[in-house]
């Protein structure tokens, strides 16, 4: 029994043993396992860290980016690679590094889940995929070649938020890729992300240092000028310092159009494209980039203009095929635009309009400052022509030397193509052309014409309202009345301001050229200026010529009745006084109708003008303009007789103006003196028909005595 027990207890301390001993075996396996792992650990940290320290030693985004994809590819031990950076705005990803593939896929881009890349993007989750050929979601743009067969696809996440997304391939088929894989590529993409943050914000900074750098010297080459004109020719030369461009133009902005006034680069393409692009003007309301601009006072940028529906097709600029401008804001106005053109399509960006913003500050200094000294200069220039004006035209008291002076002073301050003015009779509600000028030369048959204000046109308006008018271009510009033209090719800018004279509204002025939006504010506020002088100037020139001509017809009316007084010969003295008659008033043709008694009529004896009936015709009492005249006593002036109700029938229409005084002596009533002239150019004045009546009282007088001297020789 004893040998049995020991020998039991033998066989299981053996057992035990051989427990043991398996135990102790596992354990080394395991340690041994664990130090390769270890081992393995060490040597991907170390790889890792090699990498990482690499990547964070590139100096530039596009060098660091292509490093990135290939040090994952060589951590994996992968063929080939490629890095998407995602556009959460348009939710797309955007490859921007193709390592090592058959073919490149630089700027193939993405929808958010559209394939590998737009997968990761969307869920912000790795991807391992065994056989990209059989995966379901492959996308078509690599269908072509299949390439490659295993991917593993990690995305690069800064801040919570996915920036890109890595790849690593390979094109073996018995390759896959595995968790740890996986996961040290997802290590290395955290670690990549952060490098190109803080690479993106260094090449920020340093855009921003060489912007800033550049604003200074582009501020300090249009600080050395106030002058407008050579501001908007260094405007070009400066912003390519900020943004390049192949071709560009300066804008400015008037009445609701833009016109280009400055353009470089356009010679290149041609002469006649250059002179084509100097022409342009753009309707900013119609204009779909320029009205955005004007609207958000932002700039703008088209990438590829063909791309863009809105974009105004011009023959000239078909060849350039990306755009970006800005806004030139003065004081909140839009005063200008910016114009740049690469002939590289998708070659402007969202940073390009965020340098042009800034450039577009600078420059609206540079032009404010330079219309604030402009303004300052047209100020001193209109208060030395107010000054030169109102010497010029003092003491001036003859209408014809005041007009030539008046012309002399406006064509060398504005250079008009035209001028005129125009004084406005009360009495009849008319204009009288008194000047008007063309090219230098006076328009001919104008002065002198009189016309009724509704007929006046611009000028007619502006009379009747009393307010000034400015027109920009008469071909688009809304217009108060139809213009009335005296050139041609009519006018296409228009300016015209009322001559008030102590609050008597005294004619008015006005300047006109071939060239739209020729005239600005400055010049209305400067006509104006000078408009009061100018008024006042007429209106003593009016008095004076009013007195001297009333002395003069007084004088006339006192030599005409000593002259008829010595005459004997009726027939002779009729004639003598429809004569004289004509001449006092200026007009253009008379004559006189005598009472006859026994008849109880009217005859048309004497008549001097081709244009009037001869003699014999008879009216009776109210008839015609005679007849009225005979039957109240009473003047009577028609301002137009062929448009006139109580002409008589006897009569053809006459186109023109008439008076009628009676010859009467005490009460014993002897005809009617009357004196036509032509409508366009004379309306009869109270004045005319007071002188016109006192000379039909001396008249009556003289045929009294021929009469009287005619009846003593027949006894």
């Amino acid at each position: 029994k004893s040998e049995v027990r020991l020998e039991e207890d033998l066989l299981t301390e053996l057992a035990y043993l051989r427990q043991r001993v398996a135990e102790l075996e596992a354990r080394e396996a395991e340690r041994e396992q664990a130090s390769r792992e270890l081992s393995h650990r060490v040597a991907e940290s170390a790889a890792l860290q090699a990498t990482l320290l690499d990547i964070t030693a590139e100096p530039d985004l596009p060098t660091l980016l292509h490093t990135i994809v290939e040090r994952a590819v060589r951590l994996l031990d992968g063929t080939a690679g490629g890095l998407y950076l995602c556009d959460p705005q348009r939710q797309e990803v955007r490859c921007v590094v193709s390592y090592n593939t058959s073919h490149d896929y630089t700027d193939v881009t993405l929808e958010y889940g559209e394939g590998a890349a737009g997968k990761v993007a969307a869920t912000g989750k790795p991807l391992i995929i065994d056989d990209y050929r059989a995966w379901e979601g492959r996308d078509a743009i690599f269908e072509k070649d299949q390439p490659f067969t295993a991917i593993v696809s990690t995305p690069m996440i800064w801040q919570e938020r996915v920036t890109g997304v890595i790849h690593v391939l390979h094109d073996v088929e018995t390759r896959r890729f595995n968790q740890e894989d996986l996961d040290l590529l997802s290590a290395f993409a955290n670690q990549a992300s952060v490098a190109v943050e803080n690479t993106r914000l260094l090449e920020k900074e340093r855009e921003q240092r060489e912007l800033a750098e550049a604003l200074r010297q582009v501020g300090i080459a249009l600080s050395t000028t106030l002058d407008f004109e050579t501001i908007l020719d260094r405007l070009l030369d400066q912003i390519a310092r900020v943004v390049p461009y192949d071709a560009a133009s300066v804008m400015v902005v008037k009445d609701g159009h833009s016109h280009v006034a400055r353009s470089h680069g356009y010679e290149q393409f041609g002469a006649q494209v250059a002179r084509d692009v100097a022409s342009l003007s753009f309707d900013i309301t119609t204009t779909a980039n320029l009205r955005r601009m004007s609207e958000t006072g932002r700039p703008m940028v088209i990438p590829d203009t063909e791309a863009y529906p809105d974009w105004v097709i011009v023959k000239a600029l078909a060849h350039l095929l990306s755009w970006a401008g800005a806004p030139i804001l003065v004081e909140g106005q839009v005063v200008a635009f910016f114009s740049l053109d690469k002939l590289e399509r998708n070659f402007y960006q969202p940073v390009h309009a965020e340098r042009l913003a800034a450039f577009a500050g600078q420059a609206a200094i540079a032009i404010h400052n330079a219309r604030l000294f402009q303004e300052s200069q047209r100020k001193t220039q209109e208060l030395a022509a107010l000054y030169d004006t109102a010497v010029a035209i003092s003491g001036v008291l003859e209408s014809d030397a005041l007009l030539a002076r008046l012309y002399e002073q406006v064509q060398q301050l504005m250079a008009p193509d035209g001028f005129g003015v125009f004084l406005y009779h009360a009495d009849s509600n008319e204009l009288e052309i008194t000047l008007a000028m063309e090219q230098g030369q006076e328009v001919p048959g104008a002065v002198g014409m009189r016309l009724p204000l509704d007929e006046g046109g611009l000028t007619g308006w502006m009379l009747r309202t009393g307010q000034p008018l400015l027109v920009g271009d008469m071909h688009v510009d809304p217009l108060p009345v139809a213009p009335r033209h005296l050139t041609q090719p009519p006018a296409r800018s228009w300016l015209g301001v009322p001559l008030v004279a102590r609050e008597r509204l005294m004619g008015a002025v006005s300047v006109q050229s071939s060239k739209p939006h020729t005239f600005s504010d400055a010049d209305r506020r400067f006509l104006e200026s000078i408009a009061a002088p100018i008024a006042i100037a007429f209106e003593s020139a009016w008095l004076f010529a009013e007195t001297r001509r009333q002395a003069e017809q007084l004088e006339t009316l006192q030599q005409v009745s000593q002259d008829l007084v010595t005459l004997r010969d009726l027939d002779s003295l009729l004639h003598q006084i429809t004569e004289r008659a004509i001449q006092l008033l200026g007009g253009n043709a008379g004559g006189i109708y005598l009472y006859d008694p026994d008849h109880d009529i009217l005859e048309w004896s004497v008549k001097i003008g081709e244009e009037v009936a001869r003699p014999g015709i008879r009216l009776e009492r109210g008839e015609g303009l005679a007849g009225r005249v005979w039957l109240t006593g009473e003047p009577l002036s028609i301002d137009n007789y062929h448009t006139w109700s109580g002409k008589s029938p006897q009569w053809s229409d006459l186109p023109a103006a008439a008076l009628g005084v009676p010859i009467q002596r005490c009460d014993e009533f002897l005809g009617v003196l009357v004196i036509l002239a032509d409508k366009a150019r004379r309306r009869f004045s109270p004045q005319d028909i007071s002188l016109l009546s006192q000379f039909a009282t001396h008249s009556a007088i003289a045929i009294e005595n021929a009469r009287l001297f005619s009846k003593a020789q027949q006894e």
